[in-house]
């Protein structure tokens, strides 16, 4: 009987341990403390990151009506010798 309850005891200690370490890293995840969820941290690192754009120049008269010639060949599957 009192090896019964010494096992007993036992699980019922074990389990309160790791409801409290499960609901201490719950209440410091949500603290800010400390971060057990490494997306959010990738998300506020690239919200302050500007990305790099470039300017292209615009397209030529010229080359846009060659783009679209070539392209009405392609569409109509006529390949130009």
């Amino acid at each position: 009987m009192i090896e019964v309850t010494s096992r007993v005891s036992r699980f019922i200690s074990v389990t309160c341990m790791v409801a409290v370490v499960f609901g201490a890293s719950v209440v410091l995840d949500r603290a800010g403390f400390v971060s057990f969820v490494t997306e959010s941290v990738a998300q506020e690192s690239g919200r302050k990151k500007k990305e790099q754009t470039r300017k292209t120049p615009a397209l030529r008269n010229n080359i846009y009506e060659k783009l679209a010639e070539a392209q009405t060949f392609a569409e109509a599957k006529d390949y130009p010798a």
